[in-house]
């Protein structure tokens, strides 16, 4: 019996003109959480929303880590 233990590092996104390497399971969660932090951010952007944008994107985590613990 061989049992492996593997663990890799996701890659930098560098010049953020590449797609970033992650789970398809946490892309929403990972865009979400952009989200919610660039609505702070921004000027522009409405402060209404980020309570809006920070329960999405705690819904999308808690959505990314029930399906990683289905997996296991």
């Amino acid at each position: 019996q061989l049992v492996v233990w593997r663990q890799r590092h996701i890659m930098d996104v560098g010049t953020l003109a590449q797609e970033i390497e992650v789970p398809q399971r946490w892309y929403e969660a990972v865009v979400a959480g952009l989200a919610a932090k660039l609505c702070v951010e921004i000027a522009e952007a409405s402060p209404d929303m980020i309570p809006i944008l920070d329960a999405k994107a705690a819904e999308r985590r808690a959505s990314a880590q029930v399906a990683r613990d289905d997996h296991k």
